[in-house]
């Protein structure tokens, strides 16, 4: 079993690694390729010497480029074969958001701020997963709570806009309220004559 499980990470560390040394595919090559042939096409290209740090950046650059199925592929090798970074799982989150898989988002960007409360990036991560999926008074706090950190102004405003829309998803709702009080002088009269 450990034989197995070093040869597929020995093969996943390969696959990393020669992307990382390689020139890029083009994005169309990527795009027309199925999830499976991906896994295939990243395992073809494998040097054995990847180190854990290596496949992460090699995982964020596949995620910048849009090639998410390289990201995922990568990112969930590093975290089956015992290399459980927060980073991983961030990074995870992300692939899941750019898929709209705002959910599985949710799950790991949940677990990480159980983590690390005062992260504002996952705090910020969450909010977006929680408005994506309409969990508005969720999505709120978070961003309020970023927003009293006073974060950098291109982020104060990104998360302004997030806040307004919000306010005009919420239900308009009124309020009217009245009362029958009974008038003790009704002519309105003084007691003075």
């Amino acid at each position: 079993m450990k034989s197995c499980r070093f040869i597929c990470w020995a093969v996943a560390c390969a696959a990393v690694f020669s992307l990382y040394c390689q020139p890029a595919v083009s994005d169309q090559a990527f795009s027309n390729q199925s999830t499976f042939s991906n896994q295939i096409t990243v395992s073809q290209r494998v040097t054995a010497n990847a180190s854990p740090e290596d496949l992460l950046e090699v995982a964020r650059r596949s995620l910048s480029a849009g090639r998410l199925d390289d990201a995922e592929v990568l990112l969930k090798a590093l975290l089956k074969n015992g290399h459980h970074t927060d980073e991983a799982e961030f990074l995870l989150a992300l692939v899941a958001m750019e898929r709209g898989n705002y959910l599985v988002a949710e799950i790991y960007l949940t677990g990480l701020l159980l983590r690390q409360p005062d992260q504002h990036r996952i705090k910020l991560e969450l909010a977006r997963a929680y408005f994506f999926q309409e969990k508005d008074r969720e999505a709120e706090k978070l961003f309020r709570e970023v927003l009293k950190e006073a974060p950098p102004q291109a982020v104060s405003i990104n998360i302004r806009t997030f806040l307004n829309r919000v306010e005009k998803r919420k239900p308009v709702r009124w309020n009217l309220a009245f009362s029958l009080v009974p008038d003790s002088n009704f002519n309105a009269a003084t007691n003075d004559e």
